[in-house]
């Protein structure tokens, strides 16, 4: 299951973040399905009153409040967990940053969109600068030094760091 969902391997479906036979992809509640979570509790708070609107409410900052942990200095990071697996912290992912830019801007927090944009850009940059090629991912918790993790070593030239560098690029240019 957790393959399927796109996030092979991370600790984000570990119960254990060190152990991949303690997965448990039907108890854990990762970042994005916390997102849908959070909207659903701005909707119920919206359409209740008093003591249930409140606790609706309480919901949606509380969990807000955690999922703000996943911004680092170099960009989103995957997840909170530091483990040798390659999508966990301290990586960070162009795709994932396209994704939390794009649901960023369609529901209205340019702000956080802008910061994400301009964090991951400098991340990229840095990198460029020093060796001369973009990479799959990046070290976005301490952006100078390198990503590690995974399989295999860190790939250069990769297609979808050039795309989202262009996208944010291009938005952040309009």
């Amino acid at each position: 299951a957790a393959c399927e969902s796109g996030w092979d391997f991370s600790s984000r479906w570990l119960a254990n973040p060190n152990s991949l036979a303690s997965i448990r992809t039907t108890e854990i509640i990762p970042v994005d399905l916390n997102a849908l979570l959070e909207t659903l509790e701005q909707t119920l708070a919206s359409v209740t009153k008093g003591a249930e609107q409140a606790h609706y409410s309480a919901a949606s900052t509380a969990r807000i409040n955690a999922m703000n942990t996943l911004l680092k200095e170099g960009g989103v990071v995957t997840t909170s967990n530091t483990t040798s697996q390659q999508w966990d912290a301290p990586n960070g992912w162009a795709p994932l940053q396209l994704f939390a830019v794009e649901g960023l801007r369609n529901y209205g927090f340019d702000m956080q969109a802008q910061t994400i944009m301009l964090r991951f850009c400098k991340t990229i940059e840095r990198h460029f600068a020093s060796s001369g090629v973009l990479l799959e991912k990046y070290n976005v918790c301490e952006p100078e030094i390198k990503a590690g993790g995974g399989e295999y070593d860190v790939q250069l030239g990769f297609g979808w760091t050039n795309g989202v560098y262009t996208r944010f690029q291009t938005y952040l240019n309009q």
